[in-house]
C-alpha cells in the first residue's frame, strides 16, 4: 500500500512502545523502518527527503544574495524550541525556551536583527541568558570558540556549586 510518498513492503513487529512498525520504501529509492500508525495517518509523509529538499528550496528561492546560512540557523533554532522529536529538543523546547513572536513568523525580521548586530557566517546565535529565550535582548553572535568556552566554563561552576 503506498501512503503519500511511502510504499509499505513489510510489517516488522512492534517497538518497545508497542507501536506496530514497517518496512517502507520511498520515492526517492531510499528504504527506512516507520512506525506504522504514522504512516497511515500521513504525519510520516517521506524519509525525510522532503524536509531536505523543502530546506534547500527556501535557501535558494527568490534571493541569491539571501545569507543561505543564516535561513537554517533560523531554522534550525525554530526546530531545538518546537520539534519533541529533534535532537536537541531536550536542552532547549522541553526547557521552556521559546523564540519571540517577531522572529518566529518573520524571516526577514530575523534576518533585519542579525545583519544590523554584527552577523557574520562563521558565527553562531547565543543566548546571553541560558535559561533565557531567544529574543533580540537576549541573543548575539559568538564564534564557535567563544560558545565552546562559555559551555565549559559553565560547566565548571556546575561542578563548583555541587560540591
Amino acid at each position: 500500500m503506498k501512503y503519500n510518498m511511502l510504499t509499505i513492503v513489510e510489517e516488522l513487529g512492534s517497538n518497545k512502545h508497542r507501536q506496530k512498525l514497517v518496512k517502507v520504501i520511498c520515492e526517492c529509492g531510499n528504504e527506512s523502518i516507520k512506525v506504522k500508525s504514522e504512516v497511515l495517518s500521513g504525519h510520516s509523509r517521506s524519509c525525510g527527503c522532503m524536509r531536505v529538499k523543502a530546506i534547500k528550496l527556501a535557501c535558494t528561492k527568490d534571493a541569491p544574495n539571501k545569507p543561505k546560512r543564516l535561513y537554517v540557523t533560523w531554522l534550525n533554532m525554530k526546530a531545538r524550541c518546537y520539534n519533541p522529536k529533534g535532537s536537541s529538543y531536550n536542552r532547549y523546547g522541553a526547557r521552556g525556551i521559546t523564540i519571540c513572536d517577531e522572529w518566529i513568523h518573520s524571516f526577514e525580521t530575523f534576518e533585519s536583527w542579525a545583519l544590523s548586530h554584527n552577523y557574520k557566517s562563521n558565527l553562531t546565535i547565543e543566548r546571553k541568558d541560558n535559561d533565557g529565550n531567544y529574543e533580540p535582548l537576549n541573543c548575539e553572535w559568538i564564534t564557535k570558540g567563544e560558545n565552546t568556552r562559555r559551555a565549559n566554563a559553565i560547566k565548571k561552576l556546575s561542578l563548583q556549586i555541587l560540591k
